[in-house]
């Protein structure tokens, strides 16, 4: 069995949210691409990027990040009725990998942001920390539903 069956098995209807957490954790840019064609071979629609700097450097461009990514690759259209429920997802990530906290750190994140028909969820993973001796590996995720 290979591990994209592992993965993604043929028989099930592909999970966003899960694909883009195995999006996210992937380690170099060959598995990306390799997650990004399995998962587009499957009718996904998805797209991976980083960020990275400080806490209040990232927060403000991690929106931007995201969404320009995503614009970029065809993940969603250039509307209202999509750009603000994937803003929603990306927060919702953030708030989970912590990186909104209140003292200052440094993080480097990957966000995957997996698209099957209006369903879209973003996972972000990666290292934060505030000093690098007390750095430490994190994961958020977000799901929401484009409108039409």
């Amino acid at each position: 069995m290979s591990l994209d069956e592992v993965i993604f098995p043929a028989s099930s209807e592909v999970d966003p949210l899960r694909a883009a957490v195995f999006l996210a954790m992937s380690s170099s840019l060959e598995e990306e691409h390799k997650i990004i064609e399995i998962l587009r071979s499957r009718g996904c629609l998805c797209v991976a990027t980083m960020v990275t700097g400080s806490d209040s450097k990232a927060l403000r461009e991690v929106n931007n990040n995201v969404l320009g990514a995503c614009l970029n690759a065809g993940v969603i259209e250039r509307k209202h009725e999509h750009a603000h429920p994937l803003t929603h997802a990306v927060n919702e990530a953030v708030l989970g990998t912590r990186l909104d906290s209140s003292t200052s750190q440094n993080c480097r994140l990957k966000a995957g942001v997996v698209r099957i028909g209006s369903k879209i969820a973003v996972a972000m993973f990666g290292n934060l920390g505030f000093h690098e001796m007390t750095s430490h590996t994190t994961i958020g995720a977000g799901y929401q539903i484009l409108g039409e």
